[in-house]
């Protein structure tokens, strides 16, 4: 096995990866595809770093929405603070986003009293509720808090102002094991060769241009 590390893993990157590798590979290692430039994306950004400034008091430069406030100030009542960036090693210690580590992620909304947590993560989509992002989100803060030994969570849908399902998020080894399984995959393909393609139903929006299923 190839014991050199690829690329980190994050959310998008082991979603991409387990979807179809060769899109991984181009967005995450050969980095060769059209920057996303949609005015949904575009929004998304916008409301999320107006909530970022909202909850790390400085509304004063990007001032968020009425409609977000009501659902962002119960949380910075809690002390809550926002897009805390983590990295974790492959032994499940902490370490610094930045430099190397074998995983990294951003946690939209943080609240952490003690031996408790709370995360939220903002989405500005359809309604889909699926707890993958937020179990990875808690398995970054539990590497680098220790001490924390209770953990829950939910998606906050923002078009439906509303708080999604609330998810005990405390057990987080399942999600440690199929990261690591994912990683053991990707340590073993050669980062300087296009991986093989995947065909599946979002071949019809891939960015991919050039592989032989795509639909877009």
């Amino acid at each position: 096995m190839r014991e050199t590390l690829v690329i980190p893993w994050s959310y998008s990157f082991l979603n991409d990866f387990t979807n179809c590798r060769r899109k991984a590979w181009h967005k995450f290692i050969a980095r060769d595809l059209p920057k996303e430039d949609t005015p949904a994306l575009s929004e998304g950004i916008r409301i999320h770093r107006e909530l970022e400034h909202y909850l790390n008091g400085r509304a004063h430069t990007m001032p968020a929405p009425p409609q977000y406030v009501q659902l962002a100030a119960p949380m910075a009542a809690r002390g809550a603070i926002a897009e805390v960036a983590l990295g974790m090693t492959a032994d499940r210690g902490g370490a610094s986003f930045w430099r190397a580590p074998w995983g990294r992620g951003k946690l939209d909304v943080l609240i952490r009293d003690g031996s408790t947590a709370v995360i939220f993560d903002w989405k500005t989509g359809k309604e889909r509720e699926d707890p993958r992002e937020l179990f990875c989100q808690s398995l970054l803060l539990q590497a680098n808090y220790p001490e924390v030994t209770k953990v829950t969570g939910a998606y906050v849908w923002l078009a439906q102002a509303k708080l999604g399902q609330v998810y005990d998020l405390t057990d987080v080894d399942r999600t440690y094991n199929a990261n690591v399984a994912i990683m053991h995959e990707v340590a073993e393909l050669p980062p300087e060769e296009e991986w093989e393609p995947t065909p599946n139903p979002l071949c019809g929006w891939c960015p991919c241009k050039g592989c032989e299923y795509n639909r877009s």
